[in-house]
């Protein structure tokens, strides 16, 4: 097991404190690289209204909003909601094509350089049964520069293979040319989900929700049916973050589901797996008349800026009773931290935490610079031709 440093940001955390007026407080907090410039921030249930110093007065309650942040040290995020007849679409920003249903925005990616879409995936719920999944929707966003983002078009569509029973939302990561998703899985009907899974589609047939094209990993490789697909490890995460380290050279899930007291993090050599579980950080105390925490997320392309020495930079949201919200300034907004590992015992491997072991002073951002670059490099070509090896399936 990694030895982790933790180390909470408070300057982070400030930055997505509810504003004096418009946006009071989110969840779900995934952070996509939009651009060269800019962040895009997608949040589910999202609080409207104005603020004092210790109480929120709520005025809305939409089902999500996003917001632009500059890729730069201490940069505002800047809110949006969708708005409709002059007030706050209670849909929230991304709404799907039906009367039935409201989407839970929890996760996305950008699907450069094969096109300047955005992928936002959304928990599909009922509006008539009490937070009852659906499915999982693909909403692809298609961002237009020097246009207002409610101006931006987008289409949405549901995942064929996605139901009641299987999700396809815990996490997403683009690489050699697939979008691979893991989801959950219940293992009998309408109960919760249990059993996280993997499955992958080319890109250029995600564009098109060419769903014939998805293929699930199971015990004889890639498969068509969603019944055939193998559990990575078990888990109840219906969100979280999927993607690559270079810092420990491996494919990691970041996860809190809630009431869970500890972020924990999930790696493996291949995204086929097997899976390791060990806990990246123990929650501290909540805030008061918070009841619980979840909803963990890794945001690569801002640690960078932030915590460069740091393999994670992660958030995770709070919660609790609703009458409790507007007296609660501290709760329903993320809070961060950064995850260092520690190498100050030895046992680290890899070039790149060598390097953080033995570096300090100035030296130590140029040493871990060059270091990730290069190993980030060959690991990444490594993994992705093991992946391409298996075929498209």
């Amino acid at each position: 097991m990694t030895r982790w440093l933790t180390q909470p940001l408070p300057d982070e955390t400030a930055l997505f404190a509810p504003k004096r007026s418009g946006w009071l407080g989110a969840d779900a907090a995934c952070s996509i690289e939009l651009n060269s410039t800019h962040l895009l921030w997608i949040w589910g249930d999202t609080l409207l209204g104005t603020s004092t110093a210790s109480t929120r007065d709520i005025t809305s309650f939409v089902h999500g909003s996003i917001a632009l942040q500059k890729r730069e040290a201490g940069a505002q995020p800047t809110f949006f909601a969708r708005r409709s007849h002059g007030a706050p679409a209670p849909n929230g920003f991304f709404a799907p094509n039906t009367s039935d249903a409201y989407y839970w925005t929890v996760n996305g990616a950008s699907l450069a350089p094969a096109s300047p879409a955005v992928l936002i995936l959304a928990q599909t719920m009922s509006t008539t049964g009490w937070l009852e999944q659906l499915g999982t929707d693909a909403v692809l966003v298609h961002p237009e520069a020097d246009t207002p983002p409610d101006e931006w078009r987008y289409e949405t569509s549901r995942i064929a293979a996605s139901s009641s029973s299987v999700s396809l939302n815990s996490g997403v990561h683009v690489a050699g040319g697939f979008v691979h998703l893991l989801g959950g899985r219940a293992e009998k009907p309408f109960g919760p989900i249990t059993q996280m899974i993997l499955a992958r589609i080319p890109v250029a047939a995600l564009l098109n929700f060419e769903w014939e094209a998805m293929r699930f990993w199971g015990d004889s490789g890639w498969a068509a049916d969603a019944s055939a697909a193998a559990t990575l490890f078990r888990g109840r995460y219906s969100e979280g973050s999927l993607g690559y380290s270079a810092a420990l050279a491996s494919y990691y899930f970041v996860g809190l589901q809630a009431y869970e007291p500890n972020v924990t993090l999930y790696t493996a050599a291949k995204l086929q797996g097997p899976w390791a579980a060990e806990t990246l950080y123990t929650l501290p105390a909540l805030p008061p008349n918070a009841t619980m925490a979840y909803a963990a997320k890794s945001h690569p392309a801002l640690r960078e800026i932030v915590a460069p020495d740091a393999a994670f930079l992660v958030t995770y949201n709070t919660n609790g009773a609703p009458a409790s919200l507007p007296y609660s300034i501290d709760v329903y907004h993320p809070l961060f931290f950064a995850a260092r590992v520690d190498c100050s015992q030895g046992g680290c491997g890899g070039p790149l935490a060598a390097a953080l072991a033995a570096a300090g002073g100035a030296t130590l951002l140029l040493v871990v610079v060059a270091a990730a670059a290069v190993w980030h490099r060959k690991r990444v070509q490594r993994a992705q031709a093991a992946l391409l090896e298996v075929g498209p399936g």
